[in-house]
């Protein structure tokens, strides 16, 4: 019997769980929602976007998206040990692995990639010839003393470089400490973004950046600056998705590390982590900079 990679059941279980989980979607069933080249494309026959009218026929809507993950829109997940680590076993955790910084040895090749200190090699080798031919011993003073200048170039451009990628780790490092409100068993609390999981209700509001990818349940005024993630140079309104405005297609996927520019609302997780679109576009920048040659 064939299932449908929407209604694919996950059976993910841990002997120190001692138990199977109740998800009817996996991280990958639900990423369809959040693709960026059908949230523009009209469902044939419909006046909605792909990605909704697959939110509504696919996944039953949002309450049926959260029902599929052991979620409530109202009350959120149980929130108890258990269940926090079998969701981190199932989805994965909303910790994205750091960007591959670079070997000292990266760091000390990357000035000779300059055109200017390629043309300082070439004079200084052929000064050092000219001075011996000429000169003998003597004559190396010329060339030895270009080289101590790109020397000390070249220790002082990746020293400047080192200092940057300890900055951008650090900013990443704070990024990542930032904290969030979210809805467990009923109770509202606040708890550190990284230890979000998929089926959180997360509160968003005005000026905090999206933690993770999820979908609006209810909102009031609510616009996202996606342009670093998506390349959208204008705010994109959000609305949560009911009968009355589904045929307008209202947009409710909020992604990870855009900025929540108005408004406030509740929303769904339905990915964290590596598997968020900007988890997936940094583990693709990672590969390409490993594969990049110098």
């Amino acid at each position: 019997m064939t299932d449908s990679k929407q209604n694919k059941q996950t059976e993910l279980s841990d002997p120190l769980l001692g138990s199977k989980n109740n998800y009817k979607f996996d991280a990958d069933s639900v990423s369809v929602l959040f693709n960026q080249d059908t949230i523009k494309e009209m469902q044939p026959d419909t006046t909605v976007s792909r990605n909704l009218y697959q939110l509504k026929t696919n996944f039953a809507g949002v309450d049926g998206l959260a029902q599929g993950l052991d979620s409530n829109t109202i009350t959120g997940i149980e929130g108890t040990k258990e269940d926090i680590a079998q969701r981190v076993l199932a989805f994965g955790s909303n910790q994205i692995k750091p960007r591959k910084t670079k070997t000292c040895c990266e760091l000390l090749m990357e000035p000779f990639e300059d055109t200017i200190l390629k043309i300082l090699i070439v004079a200084a080798i052929v000064q050092l010839i000219i001075g011996i031919i000429q000169h003998g011993a003597a004559g190396m003073v010329d060339g030895v003393s270009i080289f101590l200048a790109i020397a000390i170039i070249t220790l002082v451009t990746a020293g400047n470089n080192y200092v940057k990628e300890k900055q951008f780790q650090e900013l990443q490092k704070k990024q990542d400490e930032s904290t969030c409100l979210v809805i467990r068993n009923g109770i509202q609390s606040t708890v550190s973004t990284e230890e979000l999981v998929v089926g959180d209700l997360v509160i968003v509001s005005y000026g905090m950046t999206v933690p993770a990818d999820c979908v609006l349940i209810t909102s009031s005024g609510v616009s996202c600056d996606e342009g670093a993630l998506t390349g959208e140079p204008d705010e994109l309104k959000k609305f949560h998705v009911t009968e009355e405005n589904y045929d307008f297609n209202p947009n409710p996927f909020m992604l990870r590390s855009t900025l929540c520019v108005s408004g406030e609302g509740r929303a769904l997780v339905t990915a964290v982590g590596d598997k968020t679109l900007s988890g997936r576009a940094d583990a693709i920048l990672n590969i390409e900079a490993e594969l990049t040659p110098l």
